[in-house]
């Protein structure tokens, strides 16, 4: 049998190096997702504050992401070089901003009008509201694809990578009419403040996960929840085998017929199909000016 040597006194089968690259790429992202669950039914059952454990998981779960990118990338080819580094960071700290301007405006209208207790409980609470969030983003986000909002939400779309990082590259406006939709229909329909969290938080996890340029495979479980061979192919320029355009459930995708999981078909290309008609993607101002004056020719 073939072996790998390594830097310790003993020599590493072939089939072991491959049957534990075969157990990463089946239980990493199923163990991603069951340790934020884990997080927060303890930050549920302890009474910790919400707000503190999901910002630890999102940070986690980004730099974990991360690492699993450098061990078991998708595509070398998609991680991003300096100046893509540069762009994304910027892009980061704008819709973080745009993300607190647009939670604290839901908590303003909440107040105006008054707050309206469902009374479900939270057990039955829970998977109701993530369904509520996930439908909101699936329908703003399948008509972002359409006319004018295209111009907005096609700037998300003209890296020519899909990864981790670039979850955040989008228009500032496409931040503030996703996060109303995911969020605000949960407030106006009488959620406990603790599970519009959440579902904002599983969402908002989910969205990152897609992103991740990590070769995974969920198998069964590719028909329950999104992974990044979905969004993957969101992200083909060719249009016929971009759908999937929920960022948590299958459900709403397959419901509407927009469903699309070939764990084996790679896009070709990804990007948009007319890059002609956007600026440069390191072009972050006219990218941003770009629904308003810009014809994006270069």
């Amino acid at each position: 049998m073939d072996t790998i040597t390594t830097h310790s006194s003993f020599s590493l089968p072939v089939d072991a190096n491959a049957g534990i690259r075969s157990l990463a790429r089946h239980l990493s992202y199923p163990l991603l997702l069951a340790a934020n669950a884990a997080l927060v039914s303890w930050a549920v059952v302890t009474d910790a504050s919400l707000e503190a454990a999901t910002m630890a998981g999102l940070l986690g779960t980004i730099v974990t992401l991360f690492l699993l990118e450098w061990a078991m990338p998708y595509e070398r080819e998609w991680r991003p070089d300096g100046k893509e580094a540069l762009r994304d960071l910027f892009y980061f700290g704008l819709n973080g901003g745009m993300d607190a301007i647009v939670k604290l405006g839901i908590a303003f209208a909440v107040a105006a009008i008054g707050v309206w207790d469902n009374a479900l409980s939270f057990g039955v609470a829970l998977p109701v509201a993530i369904l509520i969030a996930d439908l909101g983003g699936y329908w703003m986000h399948r008509w972002g694809h359409l006319g004018w909002l295209w111009k907005v939400h096609g700037v998300h779309h003209t890296p020519d990578k899909v990864n981790t990082w670039n979850n955040n590259t989008i228009h500032f406006v496409n931040s503030i009419y996703s996060g109303v939709a995911k969020t605000l229909p949960l407030a106006l329909l009488g959620f406990d403040p603790a599970v519009i969290v959440i579902a904002a938080y599983v969402t908002t996890i989910q969205s990152y996960a897609v992103h991740a340029n990590i070769d995974v495979e969920l198998g069964w479980l590719g028909y329950l929840i999104m992974g990044p061979a979905h969004h993957r192919l969101h992200h083909s320029t060719d249009i016929e085998e971009a759908g999937n355009f929920a960022s948590a459930i299958t459900l709403w995708d397959i419901a509407f017929g927009t469903f699309v999981y070939a764990p084996e078909l790679a896009p070709e290309a990804v990007g948009v199909a007319d890059p002609e008609t956007f600026p440069s993607p390191l072009d972050v101002f006219r990218n941003q000016l770009h629904p308003f004056v810009d014809q994006g020719q270069d």
